[in-house]
C-alpha cells in the first residue's frame, strides 16, 4: 500500500513468514504543509490496520515536532491521537539539532506495548536529520516479503552514499533510548 501526495508520502510493507506477520510504514510528511490531510489519511490508515491484528511500526520524518506537546495544539492533538489508538513513539530526543534548535521530527512508533524494543538515534551528520532505528529481537523467522513497494530512487547517488558512510563510520556515536 503506497500513498503520495504534495503534503505526504507514504509505504507500506507487509512481512511474514507462514503464520505471523508485521506491519511496517514509512511515513514523510512535507514541512509546512497540510497537517490535516496528514492527520485524516494516518487516522484512516490506522483504523485498516487495526483490523490486522499483528504488530505495526510506522517510521519516519514526519515534521511534527512532540516536543512542542505542551505548547501547540495540533502537536498535542495527534499525540492524542497515537495514545488513542495505542500507538506509542519510541523516540522521546531530539532528532534534527541545529545551532538555533532541537526538534523531534523523526518518529518511530509501535502499536505493540508487549514487544520490547531496543530504540536508538544515531549521533551522525549523514543529514540535517539523526538516523533512528529500532531492534526488535525475534525467535521468529521472517523469511519472505508478500508486498514490497519501492520508492524512486533515480536521483539516489549509491557510490557517493557509501563513500560518506565509509568516511562517518568512525565518528559514529549512538544514543541509547532504553
Amino acid at each position: 500500500m503506497t500513498n503520495s501526495t504534495d503534503d505526504f508520502e507514504t509505504i507500506w510493507v507487509e512481512i511474514s513468514n507462514n503464520k505471523d506477520k508485521i506491519m511496517l510504514g514509512v511515513v514523510y510528511r512535507h514541512p509546512n504543509r497540510n497537517f490535516l490531510a496528514f492527520q485524516d489519511e494516518l487516522f484512516s490508515t490506522s483504523n485498516k490496520l487495526s483490523s490486522c491484528n499483528c504488530p505495526c511500526y510506522i517510521l519516519g520524518d514526519f515534521n511534527i515536532d512532540l516536543l512542542k506537546i505542551n505548547s501547540n495544539s495540533s502537536v498535542a492533538y495527534f499525540n492524542n491521537f497515537t495514545n488513542c489508538y495505542g500507538i506509542h513513539c519510541l523516540i522521546n530526543k531530539p532528532t534534527r539539532i541545529t545551532d538555533h534548535s532541537s526538534t523531534l521530527l523523526d518518529h518511530l512508533y509501535i502499536n505493540e506495548s508487549r514487544i520490547t524494543t531496543h530504540s536508538v538515534i544515531c549521533i551522525w551528520d549523514v543529514s540535517d536529520h539523526y538516523p533512528i532505528f529500532c531492534i526488535i529481537p525475534s525467535t521468529k523467522s521472517y523469511l519472505k516479503c508478500k508486498k514490497l513497494y519501492v520508492g524512486d530512487t533515480t536521483l539516489f547517488e549509491t557510490e557517493a552514499f557509501l563513500d560518506e558512510l565509509q568516511r562517518n563510520m568512525e565518528t559514529l556515536q549512538m544514543q541509547d533510548l532504553t
